[in-house]
Protein backbone atom coordinates (compact mmCIF):
# COMPACT_ATOMS: atom_id res chain seq x y z
CA UNK A 1 0.00 0.00 0.00
CA UNK A 2 1.23 3.39 -0.56
CA UNK A 3 -1.44 5.23 1.28
CA UNK A 4 -4.70 4.27 3.71
CA UNK A 5 -6.80 6.75 4.69
CA UNK A 6 -9.32 5.97 7.25
CA UNK A 7 -12.62 8.14 7.06
CA UNK A 8 -14.77 8.17 10.50
CA UNK A 9 -17.58 10.30 9.76
CA UNK A 10 -18.62 13.67 7.99
CA UNK A 11 -16.72 12.25 4.85
CA UNK A 12 -17.41 14.00 1.25
CA UNK A 13 -20.39 13.03 -0.97
CA UNK A 14 -18.00 11.21 -3.26
CA UNK A 15 -17.88 8.08 -0.10
CA UNK A 16 -20.77 6.45 0.78
CA UNK A 17 -22.51 2.93 1.05
CA UNK A 18 -20.99 2.20 4.48
CA UNK A 19 -22.55 3.01 8.15
CA UNK A 20 -19.45 3.26 10.06
CA UNK A 21 -17.00 4.65 8.14
CA UNK A 22 -14.49 4.43 4.91
CA UNK A 23 -11.15 3.03 4.18
CA UNK A 24 -9.59 4.75 1.20
CA UNK A 25 -6.44 2.52 -0.17
CA UNK A 26 -4.18 3.47 -2.86
CA UNK A 27 -1.79 0.65 -4.13
CA UNK A 28 2.32 1.30 -5.38
CA UNK A 29 3.04 1.58 -8.36
CA UNK A 30 6.39 0.76 -10.54
CA UNK A 31 8.93 3.71 -11.29
CA UNK A 32 11.20 4.15 -13.78
CA UNK A 33 13.95 2.83 -11.35
CA UNK A 34 13.60 -1.39 -10.11
CA UNK A 35 12.99 -1.36 -6.84
CA UNK A 36 12.23 -4.17 -4.34
CA UNK A 37 12.06 -5.28 -0.58
CA UNK A 38 11.49 -8.78 1.30
CA UNK A 39 10.30 -9.49 4.98
CA UNK A 40 9.79 -12.25 7.51
CA UNK A 41 8.28 -12.60 10.37
CA UNK A 42 8.10 -15.27 12.85
CA UNK A 43 6.46 -16.70 16.25
CA UNK A 44 6.53 -19.82 17.89
CA UNK A 45 5.75 -21.67 21.29
CA UNK A 46 9.42 -22.00 22.65
CA UNK A 47 8.42 -18.87 25.64
CA UNK A 48 5.27 -19.86 25.54
CA UNK A 49 3.16 -21.22 28.81
CA UNK A 50 1.98 -24.14 29.25
CA UNK A 51 -1.82 -24.17 29.32
CA UNK A 52 -3.23 -25.36 32.97
CA UNK A 53 -5.23 -28.32 31.14
CA UNK A 54 -2.00 -28.97 28.81
CA UNK A 55 -1.65 -32.97 29.08
CA UNK A 56 1.77 -33.77 31.65
CA UNK A 57 4.76 -36.29 29.86
CA UNK A 58 7.60 -36.64 32.14
CA UNK A 59 6.23 -34.24 34.85
CA UNK A 60 6.34 -31.47 31.95
CA UNK A 61 3.38 -30.04 30.32
CA UNK A 62 3.24 -30.28 26.97
CA UNK A 63 2.94 -26.37 25.36
CA UNK A 64 0.42 -26.70 22.36
CA UNK A 65 2.10 -25.89 19.32
CA UNK A 66 3.03 -22.66 17.54
CA UNK A 67 4.21 -21.71 14.32
CA UNK A 68 3.31 -17.92 12.70
CA UNK A 69 5.02 -17.01 9.51
CA UNK A 70 4.23 -14.01 7.80
CA UNK A 71 6.71 -12.97 5.07
CA UNK A 72 6.25 -11.10 1.69
CA UNK A 73 8.13 -9.50 -0.96
CA UNK A 74 7.79 -6.56 -3.59
CA UNK A 75 9.36 -5.77 -6.57
CA UNK A 76 8.80 -2.85 -9.37
CA UNK A 77 9.82 -0.98 -12.48
CA UNK A 78 9.45 0.04 -15.80
CA UNK A 79 8.04 -1.73 -18.87
CA UNK A 80 10.64 -0.67 -21.76
CA UNK A 81 8.16 -0.50 -24.98
CA UNK A 82 9.39 -0.32 -28.41
CA UNK A 83 10.31 2.81 -30.13
CA UNK A 84 7.82 3.45 -32.38
CA UNK A 85 5.41 3.44 -29.09
CA UNK A 86 8.42 6.42 -27.66
CA UNK A 87 9.20 3.53 -25.27
CA UNK A 88 10.70 4.88 -22.18
CA UNK A 89 8.40 6.91 -19.18
CA UNK A 90 5.21 5.31 -20.54
CA UNK A 91 4.44 1.74 -18.86
CA UNK A 92 5.40 0.60 -15.66
CA UNK A 93 4.51 -2.49 -13.33
CA UNK A 94 4.58 -3.64 -9.67
CA UNK A 95 4.30 -7.26 -8.01
CA UNK A 96 3.81 -7.96 -4.20
CA UNK A 97 3.44 -11.20 -2.32
CA UNK A 98 2.44 -11.36 1.03
CA UNK A 99 1.60 -14.72 2.60
CA UNK A 100 1.38 -16.28 6.41
CA UNK A 101 1.67 -19.19 7.96
CA UNK A 102 -0.45 -19.71 11.34
CA UNK A 103 -0.33 -22.96 13.34
CA UNK A 104 -1.57 -22.62 16.55
CA UNK A 105 -2.05 -25.51 19.00
CA UNK A 106 -4.94 -25.91 21.23
CA UNK A 107 -5.82 -28.54 24.36
CA UNK A 108 -9.20 -30.68 24.21
CA UNK A 109 -9.94 -32.85 26.56
CA UNK A 110 -13.30 -35.18 26.69
CA UNK A 111 -14.66 -38.01 28.17
CA UNK A 112 -14.31 -41.57 25.51
CA UNK A 113 -15.63 -45.33 26.40
CA UNK A 114 -13.26 -47.09 28.47
CA UNK A 115 -12.47 -50.89 26.70
CA UNK A 116 -15.50 -52.36 29.05
CA UNK A 117 -18.13 -49.64 27.93
CA UNK A 118 -17.25 -50.51 24.23
CA UNK A 119 -18.26 -54.38 24.77
CA UNK A 120 -21.29 -53.24 26.00
CA UNK A 121 -20.15 -54.08 29.24
CA UNK A 122 -21.91 -50.79 32.17
CA UNK A 123 -21.16 -52.93 35.33
CA UNK A 124 -18.25 -50.43 36.26
CA UNK A 125 -20.18 -47.07 35.18
CA UNK A 126 -20.80 -45.15 38.41
CA UNK A 127 -23.28 -41.86 39.16
CA UNK A 128 -21.66 -39.23 41.09
CA UNK A 129 -22.54 -40.52 44.17
CA UNK A 130 -20.69 -43.80 43.58
CA UNK A 131 -23.54 -46.36 42.95
CA UNK A 132 -23.62 -48.08 39.40
CA UNK A 133 -25.93 -46.33 36.64
CA UNK A 134 -28.20 -49.38 35.72
CA UNK A 135 -29.50 -49.64 32.15
CA UNK A 136 -32.87 -51.38 30.94
CA UNK A 137 -33.77 -53.57 27.22
CA UNK A 138 -35.75 -50.60 25.12
CA UNK A 139 -37.04 -53.71 23.59
CA UNK A 140 -38.42 -55.14 26.68
CA UNK A 141 -40.89 -51.78 27.04
CA UNK A 142 -44.27 -52.83 28.51
CA UNK A 143 -47.07 -51.23 30.99
CA UNK A 144 -47.45 -52.88 34.37
CA UNK A 145 -49.65 -51.64 37.01
CA UNK A 146 -50.57 -48.81 35.19
CA UNK A 147 -46.68 -48.14 34.51
CA UNK A 148 -43.88 -48.48 31.81
CA UNK A 149 -41.18 -50.64 32.77
CA UNK A 150 -38.18 -52.20 31.38
CA UNK A 151 -36.31 -55.74 32.16
CA UNK A 152 -32.46 -54.51 33.75
CA UNK A 153 -29.86 -55.72 31.00
CA UNK A 154 -28.36 -59.48 33.16
CA UNK A 155 -25.25 -57.82 35.21
CA UNK A 156 -25.84 -54.47 33.60
CA UNK A 157 -23.94 -55.87 30.46
CA UNK A 158 -26.00 -55.65 26.93
CA UNK A 159 -25.23 -59.12 25.03
CA UNK A 160 -22.96 -59.58 22.32
CA UNK A 161 -25.76 -60.70 19.99
CA UNK A 162 -27.99 -57.39 20.86
CA UNK A 163 -25.40 -55.16 20.60
CA UNK A 164 -26.17 -52.92 17.15
CA UNK A 165 -24.28 -52.77 14.39
CA UNK A 166 -24.06 -49.09 13.66
CA UNK A 167 -24.00 -48.57 17.18
CA UNK A 168 -20.70 -51.31 17.22
CA UNK A 169 -19.34 -49.66 14.30
CA UNK A 170 -18.69 -46.53 15.94
CA UNK A 171 -16.72 -46.93 19.09
CA UNK A 172 -13.50 -47.36 16.85
CA UNK A 173 -13.55 -43.95 16.15
CA UNK A 174 -12.91 -42.76 19.62
CA UNK A 175 -9.38 -42.81 21.14
CA UNK A 176 -8.59 -45.11 24.02
CA UNK A 177 -8.42 -43.00 27.66
CA UNK A 178 -5.08 -41.39 28.07
CA UNK A 179 -5.64 -39.80 31.74
CA UNK A 180 -7.33 -40.83 35.01
CA UNK A 181 -10.69 -39.80 35.00
CA UNK A 182 -11.79 -36.21 36.65
CA UNK A 183 -14.16 -37.74 39.15
CA UNK A 184 -16.12 -41.41 39.44
CA UNK A 185 -18.29 -40.79 35.96
CA UNK A 186 -15.59 -41.24 33.68
CA UNK A 187 -15.27 -37.60 32.71
CA UNK A 188 -12.93 -36.17 30.95
CA UNK A 189 -10.90 -39.47 30.68
CA UNK A 190 -8.97 -38.21 27.69
CA UNK A 191 -6.82 -34.89 26.93
CA UNK A 192 -4.44 -34.37 23.96
CA UNK A 193 -3.47 -31.28 21.66
CA UNK A 194 -4.54 -30.34 18.65
CA UNK A 195 -3.38 -27.36 15.68
CA UNK A 196 -5.65 -25.19 13.75
CA UNK A 197 -4.08 -24.11 10.99
CA UNK A 198 -4.34 -20.96 8.70
CA UNK A 199 -2.84 -20.59 5.22
CA UNK A 200 -3.02 -17.49 3.87
CA UNK A 201 -1.45 -16.06 0.19
CA UNK A 202 -1.93 -12.89 -1.29
CA UNK A 203 -0.92 -11.95 -4.78
CA UNK A 204 -1.51 -7.89 -6.30
CA UNK A 205 0.12 -7.44 -9.91
CA UNK A 206 -0.82 -3.67 -11.38
CA UNK A 207 0.52 -2.75 -14.20
CA UNK A 208 0.03 1.52 -15.52
CA UNK A 209 0.58 2.92 -19.07
CA UNK A 210 0.63 6.46 -19.73
CA UNK A 211 -1.55 5.83 -23.43
CA UNK A 212 -0.76 9.72 -24.27
CA UNK A 213 -0.47 12.46 -22.10
CA UNK A 214 -4.09 12.62 -21.72
CA UNK A 215 -4.89 9.28 -20.82
CA UNK A 216 -3.57 6.61 -18.47
CA UNK A 217 -4.88 3.58 -18.08
CA UNK A 218 -4.01 1.20 -14.72
CA UNK A 219 -5.24 -2.11 -14.51
CA UNK A 220 -4.79 -4.20 -11.06
CA UNK A 221 -5.31 -8.20 -10.15
CA UNK A 222 -5.45 -9.09 -6.53
CA UNK A 223 -5.52 -12.66 -5.33
CA UNK A 224 -5.48 -13.91 -1.65
CA UNK A 225 -6.30 -17.07 0.04
CA UNK A 226 -7.16 -18.00 3.66
CA UNK A 227 -7.75 -21.62 4.10
CA UNK A 228 -8.64 -23.05 7.26
CA UNK A 229 -7.39 -26.64 8.52
CA UNK A 230 -7.15 -28.45 11.61
CA UNK A 231 -5.47 -31.88 13.03
CA UNK A 232 -7.83 -34.06 14.06
CA UNK A 233 -8.23 -35.63 17.83
CA UNK A 234 -10.43 -38.71 16.52
CA UNK A 235 -8.72 -42.29 15.09
CA UNK A 236 -10.47 -41.15 11.95
CA UNK A 237 -10.33 -37.93 11.16
CA UNK A 238 -14.20 -38.29 9.12
CA UNK A 239 -15.38 -38.66 12.76
CA UNK A 240 -14.01 -34.81 13.79
CA UNK A 241 -16.31 -32.30 14.60
CA UNK A 242 -14.60 -29.91 13.03
CA UNK A 243 -14.69 -28.91 9.46
CA UNK A 244 -11.69 -27.24 7.23
CA UNK A 245 -12.66 -24.69 4.59
CA UNK A 246 -10.86 -22.98 1.30
CA UNK A 247 -11.43 -19.53 1.11
CA UNK A 248 -10.24 -17.48 -1.64
CA UNK A 249 -10.75 -14.21 -3.92
CA UNK A 250 -10.38 -12.82 -6.93
CA UNK A 251 -10.26 -9.36 -7.74
CA UNK A 252 -10.02 -7.40 -11.35
CA UNK A 253 -9.32 -3.66 -10.88
CA UNK A 254 -9.87 -1.11 -14.27
CA UNK A 255 -8.94 2.82 -14.05
CA UNK A 256 -8.79 4.87 -17.08
CA UNK A 257 -8.30 8.36 -16.13
CA UNK A 258 -8.74 11.22 -19.17
CA UNK A 259 -7.22 14.84 -18.58
CA UNK A 260 -9.52 16.94 -21.07
CA UNK A 261 -8.79 20.26 -19.93
CA UNK A 262 -6.09 21.80 -16.86
CA UNK A 263 -9.19 22.32 -15.03
CA UNK A 264 -11.43 19.10 -15.94
CA UNK A 265 -10.20 15.59 -15.46
CA UNK A 266 -12.64 12.29 -15.71
CA UNK A 267 -12.14 8.57 -14.25
CA UNK A 268 -13.48 5.64 -14.72
CA UNK A 269 -13.17 2.80 -12.47
CA UNK A 270 -14.65 -1.09 -12.87
CA UNK A 271 -13.68 -4.52 -10.16
CA UNK A 272 -14.74 -7.57 -10.51
CA UNK A 273 -14.68 -9.85 -7.84
CA UNK A 274 -15.03 -13.57 -7.08
CA UNK A 275 -14.83 -15.41 -4.05
CA UNK A 276 -15.16 -18.90 -3.09
CA UNK A 277 -16.19 -20.22 0.68
CA UNK A 278 -16.03 -24.33 0.57
CA UNK A 279 -16.94 -25.67 3.99
CA UNK A 280 -16.18 -29.22 3.50
CA UNK A 281 -15.99 -31.93 6.41
CA UNK A 282 -13.34 -34.57 6.60
CA UNK A 283 -14.37 -37.68 4.93
CA UNK A 284 -16.98 -35.90 2.21
CA UNK A 285 -18.07 -38.20 -0.38
CA UNK A 286 -16.61 -41.51 1.18
CA UNK A 287 -19.85 -42.90 1.52
CA UNK A 288 -19.56 -43.12 5.26
CA UNK A 289 -23.23 -44.14 5.70
CA UNK A 290 -22.54 -47.54 4.12
CA UNK A 291 -19.09 -47.82 5.80
CA UNK A 292 -20.57 -48.32 9.12
CA UNK A 293 -24.07 -50.20 8.10
CA UNK A 294 -26.41 -46.98 7.67
CA UNK A 295 -29.12 -47.20 5.53
CA UNK A 296 -31.91 -44.58 4.44
CA UNK A 297 -29.46 -41.78 4.29
CA UNK A 298 -27.68 -40.06 1.77
CA UNK A 299 -23.68 -40.78 1.16
CA UNK A 300 -22.49 -37.74 1.74
CA UNK A 301 -20.22 -37.32 4.28
CA UNK A 302 -20.12 -38.61 7.88
CA UNK A 303 -23.28 -38.64 9.95
CA UNK A 304 -23.23 -37.03 13.64
CA UNK A 305 -23.74 -38.54 16.37
CA UNK A 306 -24.76 -36.41 19.23
CA UNK A 307 -24.10 -39.28 22.56
CA UNK A 308 -25.22 -37.79 26.40
CA UNK A 309 -22.40 -37.63 27.95
CA UNK A 310 -19.34 -38.29 24.97
CA UNK A 311 -17.70 -35.79 22.57
CA UNK A 312 -20.37 -36.37 19.42
CA UNK A 313 -18.74 -37.52 16.64
CA UNK A 314 -18.94 -35.92 13.09
CA UNK A 315 -19.85 -32.18 12.48
CA UNK A 316 -23.30 -30.47 11.73
CA UNK A 317 -21.42 -28.33 9.27
CA UNK A 318 -20.74 -31.38 6.62
CA UNK A 319 -20.61 -28.95 3.69
CA UNK A 320 -21.46 -25.84 2.88
CA UNK A 321 -20.62 -24.22 -0.91
CA UNK A 322 -20.47 -20.64 -1.67
CA UNK A 323 -19.18 -20.39 -4.95
CA UNK A 324 -19.20 -18.00 -6.84
CA UNK A 325 -19.93 -15.27 -4.97
CA UNK A 326 -19.54 -12.13 -7.52
CA UNK A 327 -19.77 -8.20 -7.33
CA UNK A 328 -19.35 -6.14 -10.18
CA UNK A 329 -18.46 -2.04 -9.39
CA UNK A 330 -19.06 0.43 -11.84
CA UNK A 331 -17.45 4.05 -11.35
CA UNK A 332 -17.35 7.35 -13.16
CA UNK A 333 -16.38 10.36 -11.20
CA UNK A 334 -15.97 13.60 -13.08
CA UNK A 335 -13.66 16.51 -11.55
CA UNK A 336 -14.20 20.19 -12.65
CA UNK A 337 -12.17 23.63 -11.32
CA UNK A 338 -14.39 26.66 -11.96
CA UNK A 339 -13.08 29.91 -10.61
CA UNK A 340 -13.00 29.06 -6.71
CA UNK A 341 -15.65 25.99 -6.69
CA UNK A 342 -13.82 22.77 -7.30
CA UNK A 343 -16.95 20.27 -8.34
CA UNK A 344 -17.32 16.85 -8.67
CA UNK A 345 -19.82 14.76 -10.30
CA UNK A 346 -19.96 10.72 -9.72
CA UNK A 347 -21.87 7.94 -10.53
CA UNK A 348 -22.09 3.72 -8.95
CA UNK A 349 -23.16 0.72 -9.47
CA UNK A 350 -22.75 -2.39 -8.18
CA UNK A 351 -24.10 -5.60 -8.91
CA UNK A 352 -23.81 -8.43 -6.55
CA UNK A 353 -24.50 -12.37 -6.85
CA UNK A 354 -24.13 -15.32 -4.21
CA UNK A 355 -24.64 -18.81 -5.33
CA UNK A 356 -24.94 -21.17 -2.56
CA UNK A 357 -25.84 -24.62 -1.61
CA UNK A 358 -25.77 -25.78 2.39
CA UNK A 359 -25.67 -29.30 3.69
CA UNK A 360 -25.58 -28.65 7.01
CA UNK A 361 -26.37 -32.30 7.97
CA UNK A 362 -27.34 -33.68 4.65
CA UNK A 363 -26.35 -37.43 5.62
CA UNK A 364 -27.98 -36.75 8.85
CA UNK A 365 -27.58 -36.29 12.72
CA UNK A 366 -28.44 -38.39 15.08
CA UNK A 367 -29.54 -38.12 19.30
CA UNK A 368 -28.93 -40.99 21.69
CA UNK A 369 -29.94 -40.28 25.46
CA UNK A 370 -30.11 -41.95 28.41
CA UNK A 371 -33.74 -42.03 28.43
CA UNK A 372 -33.61 -45.07 25.95
CA UNK A 373 -32.16 -47.46 28.33
CA UNK A 374 -33.67 -45.66 31.55
CA UNK A 375 -36.35 -47.30 33.94
CA UNK A 376 -39.40 -44.75 32.71
CA UNK A 377 -39.74 -42.14 35.63
CA UNK A 378 -36.19 -42.89 37.36
CA UNK A 379 -33.83 -40.55 36.56
CA UNK A 380 -30.99 -41.78 37.83
CA UNK A 381 -31.25 -44.58 35.22
CA UNK A 382 -29.96 -45.62 31.45
CA UNK A 383 -26.62 -44.23 29.73
CA UNK A 384 -26.22 -42.35 26.76
CA UNK A 385 -23.51 -44.64 25.25
CA UNK A 386 -25.59 -47.72 26.65
CA UNK A 387 -28.52 -46.51 24.30
CA UNK A 388 -26.35 -46.25 21.21
CA UNK A 389 -25.54 -49.59 21.82
CA UNK A 390 -28.78 -50.81 22.09
CA UNK A 391 -29.31 -49.46 18.68
CA UNK A 392 -31.96 -46.76 20.57
CA UNK A 393 -32.05 -43.60 18.30
CA UNK A 394 -33.88 -41.29 20.61
CA UNK A 395 -33.77 -37.99 17.95
CA UNK A 396 -32.92 -37.59 14.34
CA UNK A 397 -32.89 -34.97 11.93
CA UNK A 398 -31.80 -33.75 8.83
CA UNK A 399 -30.96 -30.62 6.74
CA UNK A 400 -29.78 -29.86 2.87
CA UNK A 401 -31.13 -26.52 1.36
CA UNK A 402 -32.21 -25.70 -2.83
CA UNK A 403 -28.96 -24.17 -4.05
CA UNK A 404 -29.97 -20.87 -3.38
CA UNK A 405 -28.93 -18.15 -6.47
CA UNK A 406 -29.43 -14.72 -4.80
CA UNK A 407 -28.75 -11.03 -6.28
CA UNK A 408 -29.14 -7.10 -5.20
CA UNK A 409 -27.64 -4.06 -6.77
CA UNK A 410 -26.64 -0.75 -4.97
CA UNK A 411 -26.65 2.47 -7.28
CA UNK A 412 -25.87 5.70 -6.55
CA UNK A 413 -25.05 9.29 -7.56
CA UNK A 414 -23.47 12.42 -6.07
CA UNK A 415 -22.67 16.13 -6.42
CA UNK A 416 -19.49 18.18 -4.44
CA UNK A 417 -18.37 21.26 -4.65
CA UNK A 418 -15.71 22.84 -2.49
CA UNK A 419 -16.02 26.74 -2.34
CA UNK A 420 -12.91 29.01 -1.42
CA UNK A 421 -14.88 31.75 0.01
CA UNK A 422 -11.02 33.13 1.14
CA UNK A 423 -7.77 31.87 0.83
CA UNK A 424 -8.33 30.53 4.20
CA UNK A 425 -11.93 29.69 4.24
CA UNK A 426 -13.83 26.72 1.97
CA UNK A 427 -17.39 25.55 2.50
CA UNK A 428 -17.62 21.93 1.85
CA UNK A 429 -21.18 21.15 0.21
CA UNK A 430 -22.46 17.62 -1.10
CA UNK A 431 -25.47 15.59 -1.93
CA UNK A 432 -25.57 12.35 -2.28
CA UNK A 433 -28.40 9.35 -3.06
CA UNK A 434 -28.06 5.64 -2.68
CA UNK A 435 -30.08 2.42 -2.66
CA UNK A 436 -29.71 -1.05 -2.00
CA UNK A 437 -32.17 -2.92 -3.85
CA UNK A 438 -33.72 -6.19 -2.04
CA UNK A 439 -32.14 -9.31 -2.37
CA UNK A 440 -34.25 -11.83 -4.59
CA UNK A 441 -33.51 -15.14 -5.49
CA UNK A 442 -33.72 -16.39 -9.49
CA UNK A 443 -35.69 -19.04 -8.56
CA UNK A 444 -38.09 -17.47 -5.55
CA UNK A 445 -36.93 -19.50 -2.86
CA UNK A 446 -37.57 -17.17 0.00
CA UNK A 447 -40.37 -16.80 2.40
CA UNK A 448 -42.16 -13.76 4.17
CA UNK A 449 -44.06 -13.21 7.02
CA UNK A 450 -47.71 -11.45 5.52
CA UNK A 451 -49.22 -9.34 8.68
CA UNK A 452 -52.60 -9.11 6.74
CA UNK A 453 -53.69 -12.18 5.59
CA UNK A 454 -55.71 -14.30 7.87
CA UNK A 455 -54.72 -18.01 9.10
CA UNK A 456 -57.51 -20.11 7.84
CA UNK A 457 -56.46 -22.29 10.73
CA UNK A 458 -56.48 -19.82 13.66
CA UNK A 459 -58.18 -17.62 12.23
CA UNK A 460 -56.07 -14.86 13.60
CA UNK A 461 -53.71 -12.39 11.26
CA UNK A 462 -50.53 -13.49 10.47
CA UNK A 463 -49.40 -16.10 7.61
CA UNK A 464 -46.08 -17.68 6.23
CA UNK A 465 -45.70 -17.24 2.46
CA UNK A 466 -43.54 -18.29 -0.24
CA UNK A 467 -42.47 -15.60 -2.76
CA UNK A 468 -43.83 -15.53 -6.20
CA UNK A 469 -46.78 -18.19 -4.77
CA UNK A 470 -50.03 -17.01 -5.31
CA UNK A 471 -49.31 -13.73 -5.77
CA UNK A 472 -47.30 -12.77 -2.93
CA UNK A 473 -44.46 -10.62 -3.24
CA UNK A 474 -40.72 -11.47 -5.17
CA UNK A 475 -38.61 -9.63 -2.91
CA UNK A 476 -38.95 -9.13 1.02
CA UNK A 477 -39.30 -5.65 1.21
CA UNK A 478 -40.04 -2.62 -1.15
CA UNK A 479 -36.63 -0.40 -2.47
CA UNK A 480 -36.38 2.72 -0.83
CA UNK A 481 -36.03 5.29 -3.37
CA UNK A 482 -35.85 8.21 -1.05
CA UNK A 483 -32.10 7.86 0.48
CA UNK A 484 -30.67 11.45 0.22
CA UNK A 485 -27.75 12.23 2.10
CA UNK A 486 -26.81 15.94 2.04
CA UNK A 487 -23.03 16.83 3.01
CA UNK A 488 -21.87 20.16 4.58
CA UNK A 489 -18.64 21.10 6.30
CA UNK A 490 -16.44 24.53 6.75
CA UNK A 491 -12.84 24.37 7.00
CA UNK A 492 -10.40 27.48 7.42
CA UNK A 493 -6.97 28.67 8.47
CA UNK A 494 -5.95 31.48 10.31
CA UNK A 495 -3.01 32.28 7.88
CA UNK A 496 -3.13 31.65 4.31
CA UNK A 497 0.15 31.66 3.57
CA UNK A 498 3.03 29.62 4.93
CA UNK A 499 5.04 31.66 7.43
CA UNK A 500 4.05 34.99 8.62
CA UNK A 501 6.33 37.82 9.64
CA UNK A 502 4.73 40.67 12.17
CA UNK A 503 6.14 43.06 14.28
CA UNK A 504 6.03 42.34 18.12
CA UNK A 505 7.47 45.24 20.87
CA UNK A 506 9.69 47.16 17.60
CA UNK A 507 11.25 43.44 16.44
CA UNK A 508 10.27 40.98 13.58
CA UNK A 509 8.83 37.69 14.97
CA UNK A 510 8.62 34.25 12.42
CA UNK A 511 5.79 32.81 12.76
CA UNK A 512 5.76 29.18 12.30
CA UNK A 513 2.74 28.18 9.92
CA UNK A 514 -0.35 27.16 11.71
CA UNK A 515 -1.93 23.75 10.74
CA UNK A 516 -5.53 24.61 8.93
CA UNK A 517 -8.67 23.65 11.41
CA UNK A 518 -11.40 22.36 10.24
CA UNK A 519 -14.79 22.59 11.45
CA UNK A 520 -17.33 19.80 9.83
CA UNK A 521 -21.15 20.11 10.19
CA UNK A 522 -22.65 17.04 9.48
CA UNK A 523 -25.68 16.46 8.62
CA UNK A 524 -27.47 13.01 8.46
CA UNK A 525 -29.09 11.92 5.56
CA UNK A 526 -32.56 12.42 5.44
Amino acid sequence: MAEVKVLANSFAAEYGGSAGGVVVATTKSGTNQLRGSAYEYLRNQVLDAGNFFAPVVNGEKQRPPLRYNGFGATVGGPVILPKIYNGRDKAFFYFAYEGSRRRDGFTDQFGVPTAEQRQGDFSRTFAANGTVVPIYDPKTTRTEAGRSVRTPYPGNVIPAAQIDKVGAALMPFYPMPDRPPDNITGANNFRTNYVMGLTRDAYLVKGDLNVTEKDRLSLRYLYNSDDRTYTTVMTNAAADTRAPAIRHQNFFYGTYTRVFSPSMINEFRFTYGNRVNHEASFGLGESWPSKIGLTGVPENAFPQFNITGFRSLGTAAQERRQFPIEQLQWIDNLSWTRGRHTLKFGVEARPSYNYEENYPTVSGAFTTTPQATSMPGVATSGYGLASTLAGAVTGFAARQTEALNRQSWYVAWFAQDDWQIRNNLTVNLGLRWETDTPIRDINDRMNGFDMRAVNPVSGTPGVVKFMGQNGFRTTPYDTDWNNFGPRAGLAWKPFSNGKTVVRAGGRRVLRAPVRPRRADLGVAGL
